[in-house]
C-alpha cells in the first residue's frame, strides 16, 4: 500500500466512523486569493469526504519526502476544491480511547541528515576536507555546503507549516488555507535546492544539520501565540534577514565561475525572499489575531464567535492565550530595558507589539532576528517600524546583559 492509499484509508475510516459534533464547525473560506473563490470547508458526512486532521498526522508521518509531497499534492488539491470535512475534536476523541497514546508524539522531523548540536556542528565546520562526501568534488564542496544548510531549513519549514494547520483546532477556515499554501510553496522551496545540489553532485543529507527549527517547534506546541510568534513571524523572520547576506556568500564561494548555475541560484532564491515575505506575513496576521482575539480584547470577531455553540464550552477550557500573552508581558517587566530609555519607548508600543519583545525575552535561545534586518522585507511582512526599532534595541541589550529565561 503506498503512503497515500494509507493516509486516504485512515482519513476516510474517521470520517465514517466518527459521529458528526456539534463542535464542528462548518465554514466558508470565502478567499479570493490563496484559495479559489469557489473553495469551501464543509461539514459532510460523505465517505467522499476525507477528515482533515487525520489525513494531515498521516501527511506528517510520512518519513520520505516524495513521498509525502505525494500525499500532501491530493490532501491540498481535496482541500482546495471542498472535498475535506473537519472534525475539530479529532485528536481528543483519539486520546480518550487510548490515552497513552498521544498522536503529537508521532509527529518527528525524517530527516536523512545527521543531526548535531549546534555547538559541534561549527566545530564540524573547521575539520580538514577529508570529512567531506567524497561524491563532492573539492571546488563544490563549500557552496554544497551552504546550499545544503538553507535546503535544511526549508525541510524543516515543510513540516512546521503542516504541525500548524494540524496541532491547533477552531480556527477560522483562512488560517489552514494559509498554512496549507505556506506548505506548499515550501516543499517547492525544498526541491529546486535539491535540484541545485544535483547540479554540485551532492544531495539533501550528506551533510550533517542543527535541529533548531524542530525545537521551536516542540517548545511551542502547546501555544497558538507562541507557535505564531516564536516560529511562523521569528524565526521565519530571522530567514528574511539571512537571504541577501546567504546570496553574496555563495557568490564569493563561486569566485565567478558557472555562471549558469549562479543564475539559477539567484532565480531560486528571489523566489523563496518573495514567498517567505508572504509566509512572515501570514504569521504577522495570526500573531495578531491570538494577542487581539484569543485573550478577548474588545474587538467583537473573537474565535468564539465563528464556532457553533457546541464547540465554545471547549474553547473556553482550552484556550490558554491569555494566560500566555500575561507571561509574555510579565517576561518584558523583568528584562533589563533602562538602558536608553527603550523602557519607556515600550510603554507606547501596540499590545501585539509589546508582546513580540515579551517573546523574545522569554524565548532568548531562540534569536528571533539577524544581526542585521531586513527592513524591507520585514516592513513588507507585517512589522511596523517603531516595532523594528525596538526589536534591534532589545537585543543589544539582551547581549549586553545576558538575559535568562523567564518563567
Amino acid at each position: 500500500m503506498s503512503a497515500l492509499d494509507s493516509v486516504m484509508k485512515c482519513a476516510k475510516l474517521s470520517a465514517t466512523s466518527t459521529p458528526e459534533s456539534s463542535a464542528d464547525v462548518d465554514m466558508d473560506l470565502g478567499l479570493d486569493t490563496s484559495v479559489s473563490a469557489e473553495s469551501k470547508i464543509h461539514n459532510n458526512s460523505s465517505t467522499d469526504f476525507g477528515e482533515f486532521f487525520s489525513m494531515l498526522e498521516g501527511i506528517l508521518r510520512i518519513e520520505n519526502m516524495r513521498e509525502k509531497y505525494d500525499a500532501f499534492k491530493h490532501f491540498y488539491e481535496d482541500f482546495r476544491s471542498g472535498r475535506v470535512q473537519f472534525h475539530h475534536e479529532y485528536l481528543q476523541e483519539r486520546l480518550r480511547k487510548n490515552p497513552l497514546e498521544n498522536p503529537h508524539t508521532h509527529i518527528a522531523p525524517f530527516s536523512p541528515a545527521p543531526v548535531l548540536p549546534v555547538a559541534k556542528l561549527r566545530q564540524r565546520l573547521n575539520r580538514v576536507s577529508s570529512q567531506n562526501p567524497s561524491h563532492i568534488s573539492c571546488k563544490h564542496t563549500n557552496i554544497a555546503r551552504a546550499l545544503h544548510a538553507i535546503a535544511h531549513i526549508e525541510y524543516s519549514a515543510i513540516t512546521l507549516a503542516l504541525d500548524s494547520a494540524y496541532r491547533f483546532v477552531y480556527l477560522p477556515g483562512e488560517y489552514y488555507a494559509d498554512w496549507l499554501q505556506v506548505a506548499d510553496e515550501e516543499f517547492g522551496h525544498f526541491f529546486a535546492l535539491e535540484n541545485l545540489l544535483g547540479e554540485l553532485g551532492a544531495r539533501y543529507g550528506d551533510f550533517p544539520v542543527h535541529a533548531t527549527l524542530y525545537e521551536a517547534m516542540s517548545a511551542t506546541q502547546e501555544s497558538f501565540i507562541y507557535r505564531m510568534g516564536v516560529v511562523h513571524r521569528g524565526l521565519e523572520a530571522k530567514g528574511l534577514d539571512a537571504n541577501p547576506f546567504v546570496l553574496q556568500r555563495l557568490h564569493a564561494l563561486g569566485g565567478g565561475q558557472d555562471f549558469a548555475l549562479y543564475k539559477e541560484i539567484d532565480r531560486v532564491f528571489g523566489v523563496i525572499l518573495a514567498d517567505e515575505i508572504g509566509h512572515v506575513g501570514f504569521g504577522s496576521r495570526w500573531w495578531r489575531f491570538g494577542i487581539d482575539e484569543l485573550t478577548h480584547d474588545t474587538k467583537p470577531q473573537n474565535l468564539q464567535e465563528r464556532a457553533t455553540n457546541g464547540a465554545r464550552e471547549n474553547l473556553a477550557c482550552q484556550n490558554p492565550a491569555p494566560a500566555h500573552l500575561a507571561a509574555l508581558l510579565g517576561a518584558l517587566d523583568h528584562a533589563e530595558l533602562d538602558s536608553g530609555g527603550l523602557r519607556e519607548r515600550v510603554g507606547d508600543m501596540a499590545l501585539h507589539e509589546r508582546a513580540f519583545l515579551g517573546l523574545c525575552a522569554k524565548f532568548p535561545r531562540f534569536s528571533l532576528c539577524g544581526r542585521i534586518l531586513h527592513t524591507q522585507a520585514r516592513l513588507q511582512a507585517g512589522f511596523s517600524q517603531s516595532e523594528l526599532d525596538g526589536i534591534k534595541e532589545f537585543y543589544a541589550l539582551m547581549y549586553q546583559y545576558k538575559l535568562e529565561p523567564h518563567a
